[in-house]
């Protein structure tokens, strides 16, 4: 910071006049290494210049020297002999990060080597196995560039090569139907630099990620960019789902008068202490407002035909809900951890959106595809009699049944749009809400919503 600078300065100073160049040129190079390593401290512990919503400015960044100076100070004073050891303590434990590092290591090395070259003119609208050409050489040296395991030669588009199309688009949040089209060349095309750049995103986003230090053996990680769900156990991926999360359209809460993009899925930890079997579902007044209302004004029949009951609460005022089912749109299981966006995960019987690359379709909360595997899981580890034979009797029941939750999960949701496999695969995801875009355009921070007070209700 500035009294490091001024230290530099009259120690400099001093030495210039006692004639001894070397020992200026000495102490310089300390006292910038010196602060080089408290950047280092701010920036893995505190920055966060690439926070969608909590957004930390270059100005407030380079005060923070001083302004955590006393921590920085209890943090490296044992750093003695072993500095590189303590600031790689410092790492977020996040399974990810270390493998986006070596992704990173990979990468440069790839922009190094000079990357790839943009992919020529497709011949056509698509381009499907069975095609020749100067296109399918250039596509096979493009998989190859960077590390795809492309076998053969040729200029014909074999089985072999297609399998490659299909694990490409699988790892660019793609259709993953073999076929070659506009938005694949698209993502051939983005440079490796780019790539580079988008990696060491991934790690500044898991630095100032709420899940950055996961706490206990077991835990839930829902990545938004990624519409994906993963349960990790002792640093490692036992179970992965994908999830349908929160529409990026623009709307109105007229109840909260709020308006933009008050759909999306938040970033937030929160701890899992609940799952319902069998849910009924209580709509939020926006969507009995905005869309129950309406269909029941066209059909006096709609809640009945769809399991809807009103009843009349103590205080006079309605209560709807869903009744338990397989066509309520809570599905048959509900996964909750209090937060104070009200958002949690359940089932859907909306299950044919699972088959597409890329899922914003909630109101906010996480869809969870095959969620009754989750449930025999969790609620097998309470050893208090839920068999997958026991569960399946009470959704079949069509009763909603609680169960607490004895053994607490942590819940962490996050946003990071470059992740690596067990396989090591480095995959490139959708950046829905284009936060990626905010960020490398310099418009930071992101304000999802904004008050909004119509003029007039009528009609509403």
């Amino acid at each position: 910071g500035e009294a490091l600078r001024r230290v530099m300065e009259d120690f400099a100073a001093s030495s210039a006049k006692a004639g001894d160049a070397s020992t200026v040129a000495a102490v310089r190079r300390v006292i910038l290494r010196a602060a080089a390593v408290v950047r280092y401290v701010v920036d893995m512990l505190w920055a966060r210049p690439a926070h969608p919503q909590d957004f930390t400015t270059p100005a407030t960044i380079r005060r923070m020297a001083e302004a955590k100076a006393d921590e920085i100070g209890e943090r490296l004073k044992d750093s003695r002999g072993h500095t590189a050891r303590t600031l790689r303590g410092l790492w977020p434990t996040h399974p990810q990060y270390g493998e986006l590092l070596r992704a990173v290591t990979r990468y440069d090395a790839l922009v190094t080597s000079g990357g790839w070259k943009k992919m020529p003119r497709m011949p056509g609208k698509k381009v499907v196995r069975g095609a020749r050409g100067a296109f399918v050489v250039a596509l096979r040296e493009r998989l190859a560039a960077e590390g795809y395991a492309v076998k053969g030669e040729g200029d014909l588009l074999d089985e072999e090569l297609e399998k490659l199309v299909v694990e490409f688009q699988e790892r660019h949040h793609l259709d993953s139907d073999g076929v070659i089209g506009k938005g694949m060349v698209a993502e051939l095309d983005v440079p490796v630099e780019q790539r580079a750049r988008q990696l060491r995103l991934g790690l500044q986003r898991l630095r100032a990620s709420n899940a950055r230090d996961p706490k206990g053996s077991l835990f839930v990680y829902v990545n938004i960019a990624a519409q994906r769900m993963f349960l990790y156990e002792n640093g490692k991926v036992i179970r992965s789902h994908r999830v349908i999360v929160g529409k990026d359209n623009d709307d109105i809460d007229y109840s909260i008068q709020v308006k933009g993009k008050i759909n999306r899925t938040k970033m937030f930890t929160a701890t899992m202490t609940k799952v319902t079997l069998a849910p009924r579902w209580y709509p939020t007044p926006r969507v009995i407002d905005l869309e129950l209302g309406p269909a029941l004004a066209k059909d006096p029949d709609y809640y009945e035909k769809h399991g809807y009951v009103s009843e009349m609460k103590p205080d006079g005022s309605e209560q709807v809900y869903q009744a338990s089912g397989t066509s309520n749109l809570l599905g048959v299981v509900k996964f909750q951890f209090p937060n104070k966006h009200s958002i949690y995960m359940h089932d859907t019987p909306s299950k044919a959106i699972f088959k597409r690359a890329r899922r914003a379709y909630s109101h906010g909360c996480i869809r969870l595809e095959n969620p009754r595997q989750l449930a025999y899981f969790i609620l097998g580890r309470e050893k208090r009699g839920f068999t997958r034979k026991k569960i399946n009797e009470i959704i079949g029941e069509k009763e909603e049944k609680l169960v607490v939750l004895k053994n607490k999960i942590p819940v962490h949701i996050d946003y990071v749009s470059a992740r690596v496999d067990d396989k090591g695969h480095v995959f490139f995801e959708s950046d829905i809400y284009a936060y990626d875009l905010a960020y490398f355009s310099g418009q930071l921070p992101v304000e999802d919503t904004e008050e909004y007070k119509p003029a007039s209700l009528e009609g509403i």
